[in-house]
């Protein structure tokens, strides 16, 4: 991964949370037009509508695609580590603190972690993250 990759990475995850109200919005109000029902023919010359599964992946055209992806990849990634301590500092890191040196060491304090292993878990979750928006198509080997 280069370094613009994780900087592109890390900029989707510090935005996710708003960048995921906003595509939430937007898919409700996609739904509430109506174009989550997608007709098909049975073949009896009678349309009838398919059951949504999930309206998220239906809607992924007539919404922004590009940011429903990348928020899938961050979503992935931390389902991918559950419940483990790298999501737990990577949540601190990125959504409760911010991103300059004194924040670092705000986190570092109230997760009783030194800075080496701060970064080591932060390039932990980009590198899964890194795969997953290569299985998107979102970024290229590099």
């Amino acid at each position: 991964m280069t370094h613009q990759q994780k900087r592109t990475i890390e900029y989707y995850l510090r935005t996710y949370p708003k960048r995921k109200e906003l595509l939430e919005s937007r898919l409700m109000q996609a739904a509430e037009a109506g174009v989550c029902a997608r007709y098909e023919n049975d073949g009896g010359g009678v349309s009838s509508v398919r059951s949504v599964i999930d309206i998220a992946d239906k809607l992924c055209d007539t919404v922004d695609g590009r940011e429903y992806l990348w928020c899938k990849v961050i979503e992935d990634t931390f389902n991918y580590y559950g419940q483990s301590y790298i999501c737990k500092v990577v949540r601190c890191r990125f959504f409760e603190h911010g991103r300059g040196i004194t924040e670092v060491y705000k986190v570092c304090e109230e997760m009783s972690i030194c800075k080496a292993t701060l970064y080591n878990y932060s390039n932990i979750f980009f590198d899964q993250a890194h795969k997953y928006a290569m299985r998107y198509g979102l970024m290229e080997i590099e």
